[in-house]
Protein backbone atom coordinates (compact mmCIF):
# COMPACT_ATOMS: atom_id res chain seq x y z
CA UNK A 1 0.00 0.00 0.00
CA UNK A 2 3.05 2.20 0.62
CA UNK A 3 4.37 1.74 -2.47
CA UNK A 4 1.23 2.44 -4.40
CA UNK A 5 0.46 5.80 -2.43
CA UNK A 6 3.23 7.28 -2.19
CA UNK A 7 2.06 9.92 0.18
CA UNK A 8 2.10 7.43 2.96
CA UNK A 9 6.11 7.40 2.74
CA UNK A 10 6.29 11.48 2.66
CA UNK A 11 7.95 13.24 5.14
CA UNK A 12 7.37 16.61 5.95
CA UNK A 13 10.70 18.64 7.03
CA UNK A 14 11.01 22.81 6.95
CA UNK A 15 13.43 25.19 5.64
CA UNK A 16 12.72 28.84 7.88
CA UNK A 17 9.26 27.31 8.63
CA UNK A 18 8.30 26.78 5.22
CA UNK A 19 7.22 23.18 4.94
CA UNK A 20 8.10 20.97 2.04
CA UNK A 21 7.40 17.30 0.86
CA UNK A 22 10.48 14.73 0.42
CA UNK A 23 9.02 11.42 -0.43
CA UNK A 24 11.07 8.48 0.89
CA UNK A 25 11.86 5.58 -1.07
CA UNK A 26 9.68 2.64 -0.48
CA UNK A 27 10.70 -0.23 2.48
CA UNK A 28 8.73 -2.40 4.38
CA UNK A 29 6.13 -0.99 6.92
CA UNK A 30 6.83 -2.06 10.27
CA UNK A 31 4.13 -3.66 12.15
CA UNK A 32 4.90 -4.47 15.74
CA UNK A 33 2.28 -7.42 17.18
CA UNK A 34 1.31 -6.35 20.87
CA UNK A 35 0.28 -9.55 22.71
CA UNK A 36 -2.81 -9.30 25.20
CA UNK A 37 -3.95 -12.50 25.53
CA UNK A 38 -2.58 -12.90 29.19
CA UNK A 39 -4.14 -9.48 30.08
CA UNK A 40 -6.20 -9.70 33.21
CA UNK A 41 -8.57 -7.54 31.32
CA UNK A 42 -7.84 -7.36 28.06
CA UNK A 43 -11.39 -5.24 26.79
CA UNK A 44 -9.89 -2.38 28.84
CA UNK A 45 -6.67 -2.54 28.09
CA UNK A 46 -7.00 -2.76 24.21
CA UNK A 47 -9.59 0.39 24.85
CA UNK A 48 -6.28 2.36 26.52
CA UNK A 49 -4.15 1.34 24.16
CA UNK A 50 -6.50 2.19 21.08
CA UNK A 51 -6.86 5.39 22.56
CA UNK A 52 -2.80 6.36 23.05
CA UNK A 53 -2.70 5.03 19.31
CA UNK A 54 -5.24 7.91 18.35
CA UNK A 55 -3.72 10.10 19.77
CA UNK A 56 0.05 9.19 18.79
CA UNK A 57 1.87 12.78 18.09
CA UNK A 58 3.74 12.36 14.81
CA UNK A 59 7.30 13.94 13.76
CA UNK A 60 6.60 14.43 9.99
CA UNK A 61 9.77 16.05 9.39
CA UNK A 62 11.46 12.49 10.13
CA UNK A 63 8.98 9.87 10.13
CA UNK A 64 6.69 8.39 8.28
CA UNK A 65 2.56 10.04 8.20
CA UNK A 66 0.87 6.59 9.75
CA UNK A 67 1.59 3.66 12.10
CA UNK A 68 0.08 0.02 11.93
CA UNK A 69 -0.11 -2.29 15.19
CA UNK A 70 -1.76 -5.56 15.28
CA UNK A 71 -3.52 -6.75 18.66
CA UNK A 72 -3.23 -9.91 19.77
CA UNK A 73 -6.28 -11.12 21.36
CA UNK A 74 -6.12 -14.81 21.40
CA UNK A 75 -5.09 -17.73 18.97
CA UNK A 76 -7.65 -16.28 15.61
CA UNK A 77 -8.51 -12.87 17.45
CA UNK A 78 -6.51 -10.31 16.46
CA UNK A 79 -7.26 -6.39 15.93
CA UNK A 80 -5.72 -4.44 13.33
CA UNK A 81 -5.35 -0.79 13.99
CA UNK A 82 -3.93 1.63 11.91
CA UNK A 83 -3.84 5.54 12.93
CA UNK A 84 -2.78 8.16 9.91
CA UNK A 85 -2.31 11.84 10.26
CA UNK A 86 -4.62 14.22 8.74
CA UNK A 87 -1.95 16.04 6.55
CA UNK A 88 -2.12 12.85 4.52
CA UNK A 89 -5.44 11.25 4.76
CA UNK A 90 -9.11 12.20 4.82
CA UNK A 91 -12.36 9.66 4.91
CA UNK A 92 -12.56 8.76 1.59
CA UNK A 93 -8.86 7.45 1.91
CA UNK A 94 -10.08 4.83 4.42
CA UNK A 95 -12.24 3.44 1.35
CA UNK A 96 -9.51 3.27 -0.84
CA UNK A 97 -6.76 1.48 2.34
CA UNK A 98 -9.26 -1.01 2.98
CA UNK A 99 -10.00 -1.91 -0.48
CA UNK A 100 -6.05 -2.04 -1.64
CA UNK A 101 -5.36 -3.82 1.80
CA UNK A 102 -8.30 -6.29 1.04
CA UNK A 103 -6.92 -7.08 -2.56
CA UNK A 104 -3.46 -7.43 -1.67
CA UNK A 105 -4.34 -9.99 1.51
CA UNK A 106 -6.29 -11.97 -0.99
CA UNK A 107 -3.34 -12.18 -3.71
CA UNK A 108 -1.45 -13.12 -0.68
CA UNK A 109 -3.13 -16.12 0.43
CA UNK A 110 -3.86 -17.30 -3.37
CA UNK A 111 0.34 -17.31 -3.31
CA UNK A 112 0.03 -14.60 -5.43
CA UNK A 113 2.42 -11.38 -5.56
CA UNK A 114 0.49 -9.02 -2.96
CA UNK A 115 1.67 -5.81 -4.89
CA UNK A 116 -1.07 -3.85 -7.02
CA UNK A 117 -0.51 -1.97 -10.21
CA UNK A 118 0.83 1.54 -10.80
CA UNK A 119 -1.90 4.27 -9.82
CA UNK A 120 -2.55 6.62 -12.92
CA UNK A 121 -2.30 9.52 -10.67
CA UNK A 122 -0.32 10.58 -7.15
CA UNK A 123 -1.40 13.29 -4.50
CA UNK A 124 1.32 14.96 -6.09
CA UNK A 125 -0.26 15.42 -9.57
CA UNK A 126 -3.50 16.82 -7.03
CA UNK A 127 -1.52 19.06 -5.40
CA UNK A 128 0.20 20.31 -9.15
CA UNK A 129 -3.31 20.58 -10.37
CA UNK A 130 -4.80 22.63 -7.44
CA UNK A 131 -2.05 24.95 -7.58
CA UNK A 132 -2.90 25.56 -10.96
CA UNK A 133 -6.36 25.88 -10.22
CA UNK A 134 -6.08 28.17 -7.27
CA UNK A 135 -3.48 30.53 -9.12
CA UNK A 136 -5.93 30.74 -12.45
CA UNK A 137 -9.06 31.40 -10.20
CA UNK A 138 -7.80 32.08 -6.95
CA UNK A 139 -8.59 36.22 -7.00
CA UNK A 140 -11.34 36.09 -8.06
CA UNK A 141 -13.13 33.81 -5.88
CA UNK A 142 -11.26 35.55 -2.42
CA UNK A 143 -13.18 38.73 -4.19
CA UNK A 144 -16.47 36.37 -4.18
CA UNK A 145 -15.91 35.31 -0.76
CA UNK A 146 -15.48 39.16 1.12
CA UNK A 147 -17.84 39.86 -0.73
CA UNK A 148 -20.59 37.21 0.52
CA UNK A 149 -19.31 38.20 4.21
CA UNK A 150 -19.31 41.16 4.02
CA UNK A 151 -21.14 42.17 7.56
CA UNK A 152 -20.96 38.65 9.27
CA UNK A 153 -20.17 37.93 12.39
CA UNK A 154 -16.55 36.67 13.42
CA UNK A 155 -17.55 35.05 16.33
CA UNK A 156 -20.23 32.24 17.29
CA UNK A 157 -20.80 32.10 20.87
CA UNK A 158 -23.30 29.31 22.19
CA UNK A 159 -23.95 29.18 25.34
CA UNK A 160 -21.54 27.45 27.46
CA UNK A 161 -20.63 26.21 31.28
CA UNK A 162 -17.33 27.86 31.52
CA UNK A 163 -15.24 30.64 30.98
CA UNK A 164 -12.61 30.39 27.61
CA UNK A 165 -9.96 29.61 28.35
CA UNK A 166 -7.54 32.69 27.24
CA UNK A 167 -5.39 29.81 25.21
CA UNK A 168 -7.55 27.65 23.32
CA UNK A 169 -7.76 24.24 24.66
CA UNK A 170 -8.61 21.06 22.29
CA UNK A 171 -9.88 18.38 24.47
CA UNK A 172 -12.71 16.00 23.43
CA UNK A 173 -15.62 14.85 24.15
CA UNK A 174 -18.84 12.67 21.98
CA UNK A 175 -22.47 12.76 22.19
CA UNK A 176 -24.85 12.07 19.52
CA UNK A 177 -28.57 11.43 18.76
CA UNK A 178 -30.63 9.59 16.04
CA UNK A 179 -33.39 11.36 14.29
CA UNK A 180 -37.06 9.24 15.01
CA UNK A 181 -38.54 7.08 12.48
CA UNK A 182 -41.04 9.91 11.37
CA UNK A 183 -38.49 12.45 11.71
CA UNK A 184 -35.97 10.54 9.02
CA UNK A 185 -39.08 10.29 6.90
CA UNK A 186 -40.38 13.65 6.83
CA UNK A 187 -36.76 15.30 6.23
CA UNK A 188 -36.34 12.77 3.22
CA UNK A 189 -39.68 14.20 1.75
CA UNK A 190 -38.76 17.55 2.61
CA UNK A 191 -34.92 17.37 0.65
CA UNK A 192 -36.40 15.33 -2.29
CA UNK A 193 -39.60 17.73 -2.69
CA UNK A 194 -36.67 20.70 -2.51
CA UNK A 195 -34.46 18.97 -4.80
CA UNK A 196 -31.86 19.09 -2.26
CA UNK A 197 -30.41 16.64 0.71
CA UNK A 198 -30.84 15.63 4.01
CA UNK A 199 -27.64 17.63 4.58
CA UNK A 200 -28.91 20.40 3.93
CA UNK A 201 -32.10 20.00 5.91
CA UNK A 202 -30.18 19.41 8.87
CA UNK A 203 -28.15 22.38 8.26
CA UNK A 204 -31.41 24.36 8.33
CA UNK A 205 -32.50 23.04 11.35
CA UNK A 206 -29.23 23.69 13.54
CA UNK A 207 -29.13 27.04 12.06
CA UNK A 208 -32.73 27.81 13.92
CA UNK A 209 -31.37 25.98 16.78
CA UNK A 210 -27.95 28.45 16.93
CA UNK A 211 -30.41 31.50 16.31
CA UNK A 212 -32.59 30.43 18.99
CA UNK A 213 -29.66 30.23 21.62
CA UNK A 214 -27.74 33.27 20.76
CA UNK A 215 -30.91 35.46 19.65
CA UNK A 216 -28.93 36.35 16.54
CA UNK A 217 -30.00 35.20 12.99
CA UNK A 218 -26.68 35.70 11.21
CA UNK A 219 -24.10 33.11 11.95
CA UNK A 220 -20.68 31.53 10.17
CA UNK A 221 -20.15 28.23 10.33
CA UNK A 222 -17.41 25.65 8.93
CA UNK A 223 -18.18 23.22 6.26
CA UNK A 224 -15.97 20.21 4.63
CA UNK A 225 -16.24 20.11 0.94
CA UNK A 226 -14.31 17.38 -0.49
CA UNK A 227 -11.55 18.39 -3.40
CA UNK A 228 -11.64 14.84 -5.77
CA UNK A 229 -13.31 16.81 -8.70
CA UNK A 230 -11.48 14.71 -11.45
CA UNK A 231 -12.35 11.10 -11.62
CA UNK A 232 -8.21 10.25 -11.95
CA UNK A 233 -8.00 11.07 -8.00
CA UNK A 234 -10.60 8.75 -6.87
CA UNK A 235 -8.63 5.90 -5.63
CA UNK A 236 -5.66 8.21 -4.75
CA UNK A 237 -4.89 8.62 -0.86
CA UNK A 238 -4.48 12.32 0.34
CA UNK A 239 -6.34 14.99 2.31
CA UNK A 240 -8.48 16.12 -0.06
CA UNK A 241 -10.53 18.21 1.89
CA UNK A 242 -11.20 22.04 2.08
CA UNK A 243 -13.12 23.74 5.33
CA UNK A 244 -15.37 26.68 4.20
CA UNK A 245 -17.05 29.13 5.70
CA UNK A 246 -20.58 28.75 5.43
CA UNK A 247 -23.04 31.80 6.45
CA UNK A 248 -26.66 30.44 7.65
CA UNK A 249 -28.85 34.03 7.96
CA UNK A 250 -32.76 32.53 9.47
CA UNK A 251 -34.47 35.94 9.84
CA UNK A 252 -37.99 36.06 8.25
CA UNK A 253 -38.33 32.50 6.47
CA UNK A 254 -39.81 29.22 6.87
CA UNK A 255 -38.58 26.29 7.25
CA UNK A 256 -38.89 25.63 3.49
CA UNK A 257 -37.05 28.71 2.81
CA UNK A 258 -34.01 28.46 4.86
CA UNK A 259 -34.21 24.70 3.49
CA UNK A 260 -33.61 26.29 0.19
CA UNK A 261 -30.87 29.50 1.29
CA UNK A 262 -28.83 26.50 3.01
CA UNK A 263 -28.89 24.67 -0.08
CA UNK A 264 -27.57 27.26 -1.55
CA UNK A 265 -25.06 28.50 0.20
CA UNK A 266 -23.93 24.89 0.40
CA UNK A 267 -23.77 24.89 -3.26
CA UNK A 268 -21.91 28.34 -3.93
CA UNK A 269 -19.36 27.24 -1.28
CA UNK A 270 -18.29 24.30 -3.06
CA UNK A 271 -18.45 26.68 -6.33
CA UNK A 272 -15.41 28.77 -5.23
CA UNK A 273 -12.69 26.47 -4.55
CA UNK A 274 -9.86 28.82 -5.12
CA UNK A 275 -9.32 30.68 -2.01
CA UNK A 276 -8.63 28.54 0.97
CA UNK A 277 -9.40 29.58 4.11
CA UNK A 278 -6.86 30.76 5.67
CA UNK A 279 -6.98 33.54 2.51
CA UNK A 280 -10.69 34.23 3.31
CA UNK A 281 -9.56 35.34 7.05
CA UNK A 282 -6.54 36.84 5.88
CA UNK A 283 -8.52 39.11 3.08
CA UNK A 284 -11.45 39.66 5.58
CA UNK A 285 -8.62 41.05 8.50
CA UNK A 286 -10.32 38.44 10.94
CA UNK A 287 -7.98 39.09 14.23
CA UNK A 288 -6.25 35.97 15.70
CA UNK A 289 -7.27 35.40 19.34
CA UNK A 290 -5.81 32.50 21.01
CA UNK A 291 -8.89 31.44 23.09
CA UNK A 292 -10.67 30.64 19.63
CA UNK A 293 -10.20 29.49 15.75
CA UNK A 294 -10.48 32.45 13.35
CA UNK A 295 -14.18 32.78 11.80
CA UNK A 296 -15.27 29.31 12.02
CA UNK A 297 -15.83 27.74 16.05
CA UNK A 298 -18.21 25.49 14.84
CA UNK A 299 -17.65 23.18 12.18
CA UNK A 300 -20.56 20.96 10.31
CA UNK A 301 -19.65 18.11 8.45
CA UNK A 302 -21.38 15.44 6.40
CA UNK A 303 -20.30 12.20 5.91
CA UNK A 304 -22.03 11.36 3.35
CA UNK A 305 -20.64 7.64 2.68
CA UNK A 306 -21.30 4.63 4.08
CA UNK A 307 -18.62 3.83 6.63
CA UNK A 308 -15.87 1.58 4.85
CA UNK A 309 -15.38 -2.59 6.08
CA UNK A 310 -12.19 -4.35 6.16
CA UNK A 311 -13.39 -7.89 3.50
CA UNK A 312 -10.18 -10.03 4.40
CA UNK A 313 -10.26 -13.67 2.16
CA UNK A 314 -11.46 -16.44 4.66
CA UNK A 315 -11.69 -13.56 7.89
CA UNK A 316 -14.17 -11.57 9.26
CA UNK A 317 -14.09 -8.31 10.80
CA UNK A 318 -15.95 -5.69 12.25
CA UNK A 319 -14.95 -2.15 13.47
CA UNK A 320 -13.96 -1.02 16.77
CA UNK A 321 -15.04 2.04 18.13
CA UNK A 322 -12.01 4.62 18.95
CA UNK A 323 -12.96 7.63 20.36
CA UNK A 324 -11.67 10.78 18.78
CA UNK A 325 -8.41 11.89 20.01
CA UNK A 326 -9.50 15.97 20.39
CA UNK A 327 -12.11 18.76 19.62
CA UNK A 328 -9.71 21.58 16.87
CA UNK A 329 -13.31 23.43 17.06
CA UNK A 330 -16.00 24.21 20.27
CA UNK A 331 -18.03 22.36 18.27
CA UNK A 332 -18.10 19.63 15.11
CA UNK A 333 -21.60 18.33 14.24
CA UNK A 334 -21.36 14.99 12.06
CA UNK A 335 -24.19 14.37 9.72
CA UNK A 336 -24.25 10.54 9.56
CA UNK A 337 -26.44 7.51 8.83
CA UNK A 338 -26.87 4.69 10.63
CA UNK A 339 -28.94 1.51 10.35
CA UNK A 340 -30.24 3.27 6.94
CA UNK A 341 -31.62 6.44 9.82
CA UNK A 342 -30.21 10.04 9.90
CA UNK A 343 -28.76 11.20 12.62
CA UNK A 344 -26.05 13.60 14.41
CA UNK A 345 -22.61 13.11 15.88
CA UNK A 346 -20.75 15.62 18.03
CA UNK A 347 -17.42 16.59 19.23
CA UNK A 348 -17.08 18.64 21.45
CA UNK A 349 -14.52 20.34 23.91
CA UNK A 350 -15.55 19.57 27.65
CA UNK A 351 -13.49 22.77 28.79
CA UNK A 352 -16.22 25.05 27.67
CA UNK A 353 -19.39 22.71 27.67
CA UNK A 354 -20.82 20.13 30.29
CA UNK A 355 -22.20 16.97 28.94
CA UNK A 356 -25.45 17.36 29.83
CA UNK A 357 -25.34 20.66 27.81
CA UNK A 358 -24.44 19.04 24.64
CA UNK A 359 -27.22 16.00 25.27
CA UNK A 360 -30.00 18.31 25.91
CA UNK A 361 -28.77 20.38 22.68
CA UNK A 362 -28.91 17.45 20.74
CA UNK A 363 -31.93 16.58 21.97
CA UNK A 364 -33.61 19.98 21.54
CA UNK A 365 -32.35 19.54 17.76
CA UNK A 366 -33.85 16.03 17.05
CA UNK A 367 -37.42 17.58 18.41
CA UNK A 368 -36.90 20.58 16.28
CA UNK A 369 -35.95 18.99 13.04
CA UNK A 370 -39.14 16.23 13.40
CA UNK A 371 -41.30 19.93 13.97
CA UNK A 372 -39.52 21.61 11.15
CA UNK A 373 -39.81 19.24 8.67
CA UNK A 374 -43.67 18.38 9.67
CA UNK A 375 -44.58 22.19 8.82
CA UNK A 376 -42.21 23.92 6.40
CA UNK A 377 -44.16 26.37 5.46
CA UNK A 378 -44.60 27.98 8.68
CA UNK A 379 -42.49 31.29 9.76
CA UNK A 380 -39.44 28.72 10.86
CA UNK A 381 -39.39 30.75 14.35
CA UNK A 382 -43.20 30.10 15.25
CA UNK A 383 -42.35 26.48 15.24
CA UNK A 384 -42.23 24.79 18.39
CA UNK A 385 -41.76 27.92 20.34
CA UNK A 386 -41.10 26.63 23.72
CA UNK A 387 -37.66 24.81 21.65
CA UNK A 388 -34.96 25.08 23.40
CA UNK A 389 -36.05 23.79 26.58
CA UNK A 390 -35.51 26.11 29.56
CA UNK A 391 -32.50 24.81 31.47
CA UNK A 392 -32.27 24.27 34.75
CA UNK A 393 -28.38 24.52 34.99
CA UNK A 394 -26.56 26.53 36.57
CA UNK A 395 -23.14 27.91 34.98
CA UNK A 396 -20.49 29.01 36.14
CA UNK A 397 -20.07 32.79 37.03
CA UNK A 398 -18.21 34.63 34.19
CA UNK A 399 -18.77 31.17 31.69
CA UNK A 400 -19.46 33.43 28.85
CA UNK A 401 -16.09 35.48 29.64
CA UNK A 402 -12.35 34.75 28.29
CA UNK A 403 -10.52 33.35 31.36
CA UNK A 404 -7.97 36.13 32.37
CA UNK A 405 -9.04 38.82 30.14
CA UNK A 406 -9.25 42.17 31.27
CA UNK A 407 -10.72 45.06 30.01
CA UNK A 408 -7.61 47.35 31.12
CA UNK A 409 -5.12 48.57 28.90
CA UNK A 410 -1.62 47.78 29.92
CA UNK A 411 -0.35 50.36 32.68
CA UNK A 412 2.30 52.83 31.30
CA UNK A 413 5.97 52.43 31.54
CA UNK A 414 6.06 48.69 31.56
CA UNK A 415 7.20 48.08 27.79
CA UNK A 416 10.77 48.50 27.94
CA UNK A 417 12.56 50.31 25.16
CA UNK A 418 16.38 51.33 24.56
CA UNK A 419 18.64 54.39 24.11
CA UNK A 420 16.70 54.66 20.37
CA UNK A 421 13.40 53.66 21.05
CA UNK A 422 13.93 49.58 20.21
CA UNK A 423 15.91 46.82 22.47
CA UNK A 424 18.06 44.74 21.08
CA UNK A 425 15.32 41.69 20.90
CA UNK A 426 12.85 44.22 19.37
CA UNK A 427 15.23 45.23 16.10
CA UNK A 428 15.60 41.50 15.89
CA UNK A 429 12.14 40.62 15.36
CA UNK A 430 11.58 43.62 13.45
CA UNK A 431 14.26 42.61 11.23
CA UNK A 432 12.73 39.56 10.53
CA UNK A 433 9.44 40.50 10.30
CA UNK A 434 10.67 42.83 7.80
CA UNK A 435 12.06 39.96 5.76
CA UNK A 436 9.34 37.24 5.72
CA UNK A 437 6.59 40.06 4.85
CA UNK A 438 8.75 41.93 2.23
CA UNK A 439 8.08 45.41 3.89
CA UNK A 440 10.52 48.16 4.29
CA UNK A 441 9.32 48.89 7.70
CA UNK A 442 7.34 48.06 10.40
CA UNK A 443 6.55 49.46 13.67
CA UNK A 444 6.79 48.18 16.96
CA UNK A 445 2.91 48.29 17.74
CA UNK A 446 1.74 47.24 14.41
CA UNK A 447 -0.26 43.85 14.88
CA UNK A 448 1.40 41.29 12.91
CA UNK A 449 -1.92 40.19 11.08
CA UNK A 450 -2.78 43.44 10.45
CA UNK A 451 0.22 44.30 8.37
CA UNK A 452 -0.76 41.01 6.18
CA UNK A 453 1.15 38.37 8.43
CA UNK A 454 -0.95 35.16 8.54
CA UNK A 455 -0.19 31.79 9.86
CA UNK A 456 2.14 30.15 7.48
CA UNK A 457 4.28 33.54 7.74
CA UNK A 458 4.30 33.40 11.56
CA UNK A 459 6.17 30.02 11.23
CA UNK A 460 8.69 31.50 8.82
CA UNK A 461 9.02 33.96 11.90
CA UNK A 462 8.99 31.60 14.48
CA UNK A 463 11.59 29.64 12.64
CA UNK A 464 13.70 32.39 12.07
CA UNK A 465 13.56 33.36 15.50
CA UNK A 466 14.56 30.10 16.91
CA UNK A 467 17.72 30.14 14.61
CA UNK A 468 18.72 33.44 15.83
CA UNK A 469 18.55 32.97 19.70
CA UNK A 470 19.24 29.24 19.83
CA UNK A 471 16.50 29.35 22.66
CA UNK A 472 12.97 27.18 22.81
CA UNK A 473 10.43 29.32 21.84
CA UNK A 474 6.52 28.10 21.52
CA UNK A 475 4.67 28.95 18.40
CA UNK A 476 1.69 29.62 20.51
CA UNK A 477 3.75 32.95 22.25
CA UNK A 478 3.59 33.85 18.48
CA UNK A 479 0.21 34.43 18.80
CA UNK A 480 -0.25 35.77 22.05
CA UNK A 481 2.24 38.40 21.67
CA UNK A 482 1.16 40.07 18.10
CA UNK A 483 3.25 42.79 18.06
CA UNK A 484 6.98 43.54 17.86
CA UNK A 485 6.80 45.21 21.07
CA UNK A 486 4.73 42.61 23.14
CA UNK A 487 6.70 39.71 22.28
CA UNK A 488 10.11 41.31 22.85
CA UNK A 489 8.72 41.98 26.15
CA UNK A 490 7.41 38.15 26.27
CA UNK A 491 10.85 37.15 25.64
CA UNK A 492 13.51 39.90 27.47
CA UNK A 493 10.98 39.35 30.80
CA UNK A 494 7.63 38.10 30.82
CA UNK A 495 8.57 35.24 33.13
CA UNK A 496 10.52 37.53 35.60
CA UNK A 497 7.67 40.30 34.64
CA UNK A 498 4.22 38.73 35.23
CA UNK A 499 2.77 41.87 34.43
CA UNK A 500 4.23 42.44 30.36
CA UNK A 501 2.50 39.44 29.94
CA UNK A 502 -0.52 40.34 31.46
CA UNK A 503 -0.56 43.38 29.57
CA UNK A 504 0.00 41.67 26.07
CA UNK A 505 -2.98 39.18 27.27
CA UNK A 506 -5.02 42.57 27.64
CA UNK A 507 -4.15 43.87 24.10
CA UNK A 508 -4.72 40.85 22.66
CA UNK A 509 -8.25 40.29 24.31
CA UNK A 510 -9.38 43.55 23.53
CA UNK A 511 -8.82 42.60 19.68
CA UNK A 512 -10.62 39.10 20.23
CA UNK A 513 -13.82 40.48 21.38
CA UNK A 514 -16.88 39.68 19.17
CA UNK A 515 -16.43 41.69 15.85
CA UNK A 516 -18.17 41.56 12.45
CA UNK A 517 -16.58 41.49 9.36
CA UNK A 518 -16.84 45.57 7.86
CA UNK A 519 -19.42 45.84 5.40
CA UNK A 520 -17.42 46.27 1.81
CA UNK A 521 -17.98 50.10 0.26
CA UNK A 522 -18.99 50.39 -3.18
CA UNK A 523 -15.48 50.23 -5.26
CA UNK A 524 -14.96 46.95 -3.65
CA UNK A 525 -12.71 47.81 -0.83
CA UNK A 526 -13.30 47.46 3.21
Amino acid sequence: MAVRHDVLRWRIPQTSGVPYAVCAEPTDVAVPVVDLTDSADREAELARMLAAGAAHPFDLATGPPWQVTVYRLGPDQHVLAVTWHHAVFDGWSERVCYDDLATGYGRAVAGQPPALPELPARYADYAVWRDARDRRRGEADLAWWAGHLSGAPTVLELPRDRPRPAVQTYAGAEASVRLSAPADHAVRELAERRGTTVAAVLLAAFGELIARLTGGDDHVLGAIVADRRLAAFDDVVGFFIDTVPVRVRTAGASFAELVDRCADELHEATAHPGAPLERIVEALGVGRDTARAPLVQVLFNVLNFAPPRLDLSGLSAEPVAVPKPGSPFDITVYVVERDGRAGVEVVYNPDLFDATRIEDLLADLADLVDALAATPHAPARAVAGDLPRPTVRVPQLGAMTVAGAEAAGPPPGLLPAGPDGLTETEELIAGIWREVLERDRVGVTDNFFDIGGHSLALAAVHARLIAATGRSIRMLDLFRHPTVRALAASLDGAADRPELARAAMRAAARRGRTRRIPPRRPGGTA
